[in-house]
């Protein structure tokens, strides 16, 4: 969970974690935070701001502490860097970090690795002065930023690897076979995969070859192969065998750096299908934004109608309220949502409560894309055109 209200703030700490493959819940208030709480969903981590709009940072803590759930619950604290040591002094045992704005991707990316690796650790104060010296190393993450996942068995070459590609500026996921690889595909969109031919249970060439077959070559990540026997033939063999590229072990900085700058980013989905929206553009004229408008709060209402009926276990209110929402959404071109919402009203109907308890965050987290992108929409002078009374309804899309 992220609570920020600088919305510019929110979003950089919500890509970053993404690009870690993290799911992400983000919002601008204490208060909100908690009614999440309340609710008894439970998080991996919290990022907190020390000055939000209702309460400080220390505050919220205090409040997070007393739900039954949190006790625990990893926090990391975003400040000034004007903020004093004797600020945190007090409450200093409750959270795993105190991080200075702006926030370094290195220095998150240090102290999430720390939480989830379960290393015992003192609370610590990231200064802006040690931000900086991370910032040194390269620049090619930032000038050209990719989601890596390395695909290696060993832990010592798993350690080189991610030591060269945090040189370069870049963080990476790492697993172990080429099974892992293919369950982390199917949760994350990475741009490339550095995948090792040797590997147990599943090798790189088998992991590969399962890739191809079941993502379109514009869909799928670029895949760089890395051997220790560097033998004639095998850049051909492992090309044939639908790799992308190739390089030796022991991995050198140079040879890996040429190798990502032959990787291109995958496009990020948008939350609105621009051709779409402009389709009811054209057609609304005027009422664009109040069409618009009754989207994002009818939206709103469905969500909780979900999240109570998950909580309710009332499977059928959960269908509708996950059909309603996808028709909507498909006549306003946020085609991402719309999805979401249909495999939800297959939860619903097979009577998954435990599944739709962790696809409801995923609705919610693409919402918030949809209202930022819709609001940008917004802000646009729409067509002034009448709208014939047939359109004003939703659900047309079944």
């Amino acid at each position: 969970m992220i609570i920020d209200d600088n919305l510019t703030s929110q979003k950089i700490l919500i890509n970053q974690a993404q690009s870690w493959g993290m799911f992400t819940c983000a919002v601008d208030s204490g208060e909100k935070a908690l009614e999440w709480l309340k609710r008894g969903i439970t998080f991996d981590v919290a990022i907190l701001d020390m000055n939000l709009p209702d309460m400080n940072g220390l505050e919220l803590v205090r409040e997070i502490r007393k739900q039954p759930n949190c006790t625990r619950l990893p926090l990391i604290m975003l400040s000034a860097i004007t903020e004093t040591e004797k600020t945190f002094q007090s409450s200093e045992e409750e959270f795993v970090a105190v991080l200075c704005k702006p926030v370094q991707r290195s220095q998150l990316y240090n102290v999430l690795m720390e939480i989830f690796s379960e290393i015992p650790r003192a609370p610590i104060r990231v200064t802006q002065s040690q931000s900086v010296q991370c910032s040194e190393k390269s620049l090619m993450g930032q000038t050209h930023p990719l989601k890596i996942l390395v695909a290696e068995d060993v832990v010592v070459n798993q350690q080189v690897i991610h030591l060269l590609l945090e040189k370069l500026g870049y963080c990476a996921d790492i697993v172990s076979d080429g099974q892992e690889v293919l369950e982390a595909l199917k949760n994350f969109a990475y741009d490339v995969v550095l995948m090792d031919i040797r590997m147990p249970e599943m090798d790189g060439l088998t992991a590969t070859d399962h890739i191809c077959q079941n993502y379109a070559p514009d869909k799928r990540p670029r895949i760089i192969a890395m051997t220790a026997e560097s033998m004639e033939g095998d850049r051909e063999r492992f090309i044939a065998g639908g790799m992308d590229d190739y390089i030796c072990k022991p991995v050198r900085i140079k040879e890996l750096q040429e190798a990502l700058s032959r990787c291109q980013p995958r496009s990020e989905s948008l939350a609105i299908e621009p051709k779409m929206f402009n389709q009811l553009r054209n057609i609304a004229g005027k009422r664009t934004n109040e069409i618009t408008k009754g989207y994002l709060q009818d939206t709103a209402l469905r969500i909780e109608t979900m999240n109570k009926a998950i909580e309710k276990r009332d499977t059928e209110q959960l269908y509708q309220a996950a059909h309603a929402l996808r028709s909507s959404s498909g006549n306003l071109g946020a085609t991402n949502l719309y999805y979401l919402c249909k495999e939800m009203e297959t939860i619903a109907r097979e009577g998954s409560l435990e599944e739709a308890s962790e696809r409801i965050l995923g609705i919610t987290i693409e919402y918030d894309r949809v209202y930022y992108a819709l609001k940008k929409e917004l802000m646009r002078e729409p067509i002034p055109e009448p709208i014939p009374e047939t359109m004003v309804k939703f659900g047309g899309i079944s």
